[in-house]
């Protein structure tokens, strides 16, 4: 990635919640405006990262695309629909 000139905003925490998600991404936004995408954790973060775009005034998936991780049931409620990826753990 380096060599292509990108540069990741990478955080590390334990605290893996709808605030944390929130904050991060701000954190995130305000460090680097021309991010283009944030790929959470888990969904709960990624709902989080969805606040703070609006908050900011940031479109998703129009300026902002948000990914997150695990398919929680809940996710479908998150405005706009929130883009998961499902691991199927029992299959694995």
């Amino acid at each position: 990635m380096a060599a292509a000139g990108f540069q990741p905003f990478i955080l590390i925490t334990n605290d893996t919640t709808i605030q944390t998600g929130q904050e991060a991404a701000i954190q995130a936004l305000e460090a680097k405006p021309e991010t283009t995408a944030i790929v959470a954790i888990n969904d709960a973060m990624a709902i989080g990262a969805l606040r703070a775009s609006r908050q900011m005034g940031r479109s998703v998936p129009g300026d902002l695309a948000v990914v997150g991780f695990d398919n929680i049931s809940w996710a479908v409620y998150a405005d706009p629909p929130l883009t998961t990826v499902s691991v199927p753990m029992v299959d694995m």
